[in-house]
């Protein structure tokens, strides 16, 4: 299988994604979780019907922090209650973000921050194997969280960790806003299992001809041999059905 490309939108538009050649959607945790069965069923076969895949979700987990949650009690309950729900909506991967979740509070050792969360990777680790999903590690910039903010910050945790449902993603959007560089995508062959991207400016829709290498994104992710998913997940304005198009035109342009 070769890349694809998603984007993040509802289940009413899943037939303005396909006519855009746009392969895949992604909503998030909360989105999902508050369809009623009815309603759950209705979405997914409306992505379904569209040929639109639908399996990954982001803003895994927040409304509190790891911090506040020593033994993990508050976790375990929210994974309780959202789990079953994303499972029954066919979700492979979870977008592990959660800024807020993760932010680590003022006077909180470092040390201590990453051994926390490395304890609640673990923990998530156990809870999704039974449903047989992924959990990919979002970097954040610093703008939005205090820790994780690189591509090879988050890939030193999946290694530490070394389990096989706890992955590396890289967010296009925040690897620029970083500075990081291109080539350190080939440090991450083996361990890359999901992508975002967004214009850095503005974090607007990729589109043709806006200055921004995405060819160059595109080919290093080609150089290790990533064959997921390219998801958009921008600020859309109101001509969403136009911005589609774009997307789908720079993509394909940076294909090749």
């Amino acid at each position: 299988m070769s890349i694809q490309f998603g984007f993040c939108a509802p289940p009413e538009r899943a037939q303005a994604l396909a006519a855009a050649g746009i392969a895949a959607a992604e909503s998030t945790v909360g989105a999902i979780t508050s369809w009623t069965d009815a309603e759950r069923e209705a979405n997914v076969a409306a992505f379904r019907k569209a040929g639109v895949r639908f399996e990954t979700c982001n803003c895994l987990i927040g409304g509190f922090s790891l911090y506040d949650d020593p033994d993990f009690a508050k976790t375990n309950a929210y994974f309780d209650e959202k789990l079953p729900k994303l499972a029954a909506a066919g979700m492979k991967i979870l977008v592990f973000g959660s800024g807020g979740y993760r932010k680590v509070p003022e006077g909180v050792d470092r040390a201590f921050a990453k051994a926390r969360i490395l304890d609640f990777l673990r923990l998530l680790s156990k809870r999704i194997e039974p449903y047989g999903m992924t959990a990919v590690i979002e970097p954040l910039n610093k703008g939005e969280c205090n820790i994780l903010n690189t591509s090879a910050e988050a890939a030193e945790y999946v290694r530490e960790l070394d389990l096989a449902n706890i992955r590396l993603l890289v967010d296009y959007y925040h690897f620029l806003l970083e500075g990081e560089r291109l080539t350190a995508i080939a440090d991450y062959k083996g361990i890359l299992a999901h992508t975002h991207i967004a214009r850095p400016v503005g974090r607007g829709t990729p589109a043709p001809y806006d200055g921004v290498d995405y060819r160059g994104f595109i080919d290093a992710l080609k150089a290790i041999g990533y064959d997921g998913l390219v998801v958009a997940e921008p600020r859309v304005g109101a001509d969403w059905e136009k911005e589609y198009r774009e997307f789908a035109d720079a993509m394909a342009r940076a294909l090749g």
